[in-house]
């Protein structure tokens, strides 16, 4: 995890941090991405877009980022997972 900028929210009252892991524990649990409207979500999530999952070299990759609109979130989450590969085929 690294947090870039505030943690959290304090004006609307969002702690950034523990949405992004909701959005990652969904994206584990359903390998797809987070905010799904069809997902009956469980205990733990909060049904939040922006978290991403793939699967790549036999990892499976979750990424996820909190304090945009979800749909920012997502694509931030997208590069997340490319820089991941990225990372695991050593480049």
């Amino acid at each position: 995890m690294k947090v870039v900028g505030s943690y959290c929210n304090w004006k609307d009252g969002y702690n950034l941090v523990a949405v992004a892991w909701s959005k990652c524990g969904e994206v584990i649990a359903t390998h797809a991405d987070s905010g799904d409207p069809n997902h009956q979500t469980i205990t733990g999530e909060l049904g939040y877009a922006g978290g991403a999952y793939d699967e790549y070299e036999g990892c499976k990759l979750a990424f996820a980022f909190s304090g945009a609109t979800s749909e920012e979130d997502l694509v931030v989450a997208k590069y997340g997972i490319e820089k991941m590969k990225g990372y695991i085929a050593g480049k």
